[in-house]
């Protein structure tokens, strides 16, 4: 899902995350790494000094560079704890559309996607036995309890004012650099899990 970010403005940096760091290219990076070590190390290797300079300044590169990246990762996850404690789930639904559809993101043509969503539902578990999983799925796409609307087409008549807000914001975080990074941040991580996950099989 996050393979690909929305074309607008406010992501720039992350596309640049994806640009640099993405699996894809890790390898290339990593060899033209190696090289560019390789060539520094052999001009400096006449003077023991410098060479050894260099050789300290590689570990302590190594290190900085882990600490800010352990940095980042910290905070990225914290800020995606934030978005999930702060806000109604349907407010992630509403990001992840935005991402997804970053040409189709008025109010109506929401509203329309998040019905769309509920009716989904409802036609998943008709029966009255299948209540419980509906209510387990409906905080995900319903609008907040406290509107009293059963749809989001309802509430966008009923209370324009409150859902124009409540989608704004929405639309605004999925937008955010640092939304976008987050998202980023997991392709490269699902990405590494599934090689991990590969790994013993190649080997056998």
């Amino acid at each position: 899902m996050w393979t690909r970010l929305p074309r607008l403005d406010g992501v720039k940096a992350g596309k640049h995350w994806l640009a640099n760091l993405e699996p894809s290219k890790e390898a290339r990076k990593r060899k033209a790494f190696a090289e560019f070590k390789r060539r520094i190390g052999a001009a400096l290797s006449r003077d023991k000094e410098l060479s050894a300079s260099f050789r300290e300044f590689e570990k302590i590169d190594f290190w900085l560079g882990r600490v800010a990246g352990l940095r980042e990762g910290l905070e990225l996850y914290e800020y995606g704890e934030k978005i999930l404690e702060d806000n109604p789930r349907v407010f992630q639904s509403i990001m992840k559309y935005a991402i997804t559809h970053p040409d189709n993101v008025s109010a109506t043509e929401i509203c329309d996607y998040l019905d769309k969503q509920i009716s989904r539902i409802e036609a998943q578990h008709p029966k009255q036995e299948d209540q419980e999983a509906k209510e387990k799925l409906a905080p995900n796409v319903r609008p907040p309890r406290d509107w009293g609307c059963k749809t989001w087409n309802e509430a966008l008549k009923k209370k324009r004012n409150d859902v124009d807000v409540f989608l704004h914001n929405a639309v605004e975080e999925a937008c955010s650099t640092e939304y976008n990074k987050l998202c980023a941040w997991r392709t490269w991580g699902l990405d590494k899990s599934k090689k991990k996950a590969r790994a013993p099989e190649s080997e056998g």
